[in-house]
Order: structure tokens, then sequence, then C-alpha cells
């Protein structure tokens, strides 16, 4: 499987001149590949959602890098010399067919519908050349396949919604209770398509059965890409993990300690 993003092994991240985390796997980089789940589990202040941050391009680590890859190329490498605050997540965000993330607390534009909501974090396709638009016939092409896509969008996001139970889907987002923004948000994630998404404690606030059916989604986002899309999912329910993830990073006494799940081994 192509890798997609490599973190240094000699990644450190500090806070407030104290040690927050390093990685601890013999000298090997923590790889993420593509079609792969991966699961983050800890105790609270370990460090977990410091290193999504870090993957986002958010916060800026201490000391190592980390690399980005499509199709074995590197596309950027984030480390101290080149971040920026405000750059890095745009950068990143339109890295290898998208990077999204959800956070612990969602924040959705509350005069948002359902659908709309949906459909807004869906990435852009390429447009089409600089001047193509002076050719009559391309302007009415362009029109009609954008129409035709929004209609198909549109059906896509009715469908999911539906299926998790939201009926109305003119709803406005403000109209919704806490638990069901956050499973709007998991649901955003879904529907993104990007070929590697971060979520943050998805599963709070939500009812068992409809994490549940969230698993069986989640696990057919990345069989059903034909081995393109990716996952990476921080969860306090170790249960939830041992089902859904490929690996499992523990982070523990200020180490990230990796174990692979499909050969019940820990590599340290």
């Amino acid at each position: 499987m192509d890798t997609i993003i490599k973190i240094e092994s000699n990644l450190t991240f500090e806070y407030s001149n104290q040690l927050l985390f390093k990685i601890d796997n013999n000298n090997l980089p923590l790889l993420v590949e593509q079609g792969k789940i991966y699961g983050i589990y800890g105790p609270n202040g370990s460090g977990k959602s410091t290193f999504i941050n870090l993957l986002n391009g958010f916060v800026c680590q201490s000391e190592g890098e980390i690399i980005y890859y499509s199709q074995n190329k590197v596309t950027y490498i984030l480390n101290k010399t080149n971040f920026s605050s405000l750059f890095s997540p745009i950068i990143i965000s339109n890295l290898n067919g998208g990077i999204r993330r959800i956070f612990q607390k969602p924040s959705i534009a509350s005069e948002l519908n359902l659908i709309e909501a949906l459909i807004s974090v869906r990435r852009n396709a390429k447009k089409d050349g600089l001047f193509d638009f002076l050719n009559p016939f391309n302007l009415i092409k362009g029109i009609v396949l954008q129409s035709t896509k929004e209609k198909n969008e549109i059906n896509e996001a009715i469908n999911l919604l539906l299926e998790f139970g939201f009926l109305n889907t003119n709803k406005k987002i403000s109209e919704l209770s806490f638990g069901q923004i956050k499973l709007i948000s998991v649901l955003q994630m879904l529907f993104s398509k990007a070929s590697l998404i971060l979520l943050d404690e998805p599963f709070s606030n939500i009812y068992e059965d409809t994490i549940r059916q969230l698993i069986l989604k989640l696990k057919k986002y990345t069989s059903e890409s034909q081995g393109t899309n990716s996952i990476i999912i921080i969860e306090h329910k170790r249960d939830y993990l041992e089902e859904l993830a490929d690996e499992i990073w523990t982070f523990n006494d200020k180490k990230i300690m990796i174990e692979n799940k499909k050969n019940g081994n820990d590599k340290n």
C-alpha cells in the first residue's frame, strides 16, 4: 500500500518546555498508508488531539518532520522551518485528494441546512483550463456538467441523511441538538470523499445504535474506495478501535506506541 504520510521517528512535541510525547517505534517512522484505519488511544492529556493538530498543520512539532506523499512522491514537508500557522493548514487540507477533520466540539455554520452542511465539505473538482471559457461549447458543457453534478450531490446527501434518520433534510443546523450536530459532523467527513479523514472522538454524545451504524459506514469508507481512502480516529473506548482499526497507536507515559492488530503484536 502507498504511504500518504510519514511521521519521522525523531518527532517530538513539547509544551511549556515539557515533553508531551515522542515516538517509541524502535527508531522507525509512523506510516499512514492508503486504505487503512488507524486508532489513537490513551488517557486525557496525553497529546492525542495535539497529534491530530500536528498532522493538520495547526501546530508545529518541536523536532522532526512530517512528510506528505501522493503516488509515492513527496508533496509537502512540515517542519519548524516552513511551518506557518496561517498557510500550513490550508496547504495540508488540499493535499492528495483532500485531508479533512472534525474536532471534539463540532463547528458548523448554524444558518446552513443539513444538505448544505454536507455538500460544503466536498472537495471541488479541478477547473477547466484558463481560457476554456472562450469556447462557447465548453461553456455550455461546463454549465450542464455542473448542474448534473450538483443534482447528483444533493441526491447523495439526502440519501445519507435519510439513512441516519434525518427526515427533514432542510432543517437548519441551529435547530439540532449537540448530539445531532456531532453526528452531522461525522456524516460531513463520510460525504467529503477526502483521501484522509481525521476524527477526534466522533462517537461522543451519539446513541449506541447509531455508533454501530457509523462503524460499518467507516469501514466501507476505506474498503469501497479501491484502497485509496484512510482514517485516523481518536476514541476512548478501546472496544470500538479493536473493531475498526488496522493499527492502534497508544499514547501513554509521553510515548506513542504502535500495535499492529492484524498480526496481534505490539511492536514495542
